[in-house]
C-alpha cells in the first residue's frame, strides 16, 4: 500500500510536469484543494478512485497512468454497477407492476364512484317523484275529507229537519 501511494506520488508529479501545470492550475481543474493535492505529491496520503479520475481528466490521460489498481477498483465497481442494476431492474418491475396494480384499483374505485352516483341521482329522482306523489295525495285527502265534511253537515242538516217534521211517538 505505502509503494502504491509513493508511486501514485511519482506518477501524478511526472504527468503534472509533462502536463506543464502548476499545483493551483491542477488542483483547480480537478476540483481539488491545494493542500490535498500536495499530500497525494508526497504520498502522504491515497486518493480515492474517483479523485484519480479528476486529476486525470485535468491532466489529459489514462487515470490507470496515475493509479495502475483503479482498473480493478473499475472493474469491482462495474460488477457492482451490473448487479446493482439488475436488482434496480427488478425492483423498477416489481413498482412498475405495483403501479398497474394501483391504477387498476383506482379505475375500480372511479367506477365505483360513478356507479354510486347514479344510484344516488336515481334515489334523489325517486324521492322527488314520491314527494309530488305525497302532496297529490295529500291534496285528494284534504279535498274528499273537506267533501265528506261537507255532507256530513248536510247530512246533519237534513237530520234535523226531518227530525223537526216527524212527531215525537214518545218511545223513550
Amino acid at each position: 500500500m505505502a509503494i502504491l501511494k509513493h508511486q501514485i506520488a511519482d506518477n501524478i508529479r511526472r504527468l503534472q510536469s509533462s502536463a506543464k501545470m502548476t499545483d493551483t492550475a491542477l488542483a483547480g481543474q480537478a476540483n481539488i484543494d491545494p493542500r490535498t493535492l500536495s499530500h497525494y505529491r508526497s504520498g502522504r496520503s491515497r486518493p480515492r478512485p474517483e479523485t484519480v479520475v479528476a486529476i486525470a481528466f485535468a491532466l489529459g490521460c489514462n487515470p490507470i497512468e496515475i493509479d495502475p489498481s483503479i482498473e480493478d477498483e473499475f472493474k469491482r465497481n462495474a460488477s457492482w454497477f451490473i448487479e446493482a442494476t439488475s436488482e434496480t431492474r427488478a425492483l423498477f418491475a416489481e413498482w412498475s407492476a405495483l403501479s398497474n396494480e394501483i391504477q387498476q384499483q383506482r379505475s375500480d374505485l372511479v367506477t365505483t364512484f360513478k356507479t354510486l352516483q347514479q344510484h344516488c341521482l336515481f334515489i334523489e329522482s325517486q324521492i322527488q317523484e314520491n314527494q309530488v306523489r305525497v302532496e297529490l295525495i295529500e291534496r285528494q285527502m284534504s279535498a274528499k275529507m273537506a267533501e265528506m265534511a261537507r255532507r256530513q253537515r248536510l247530512l246533519e242538516a237534513m237530520a234535523g229537519q226531518h227530525s223537526k217534521r216527524s212527531p215525537n211517538l214518545g218511545l223513550a
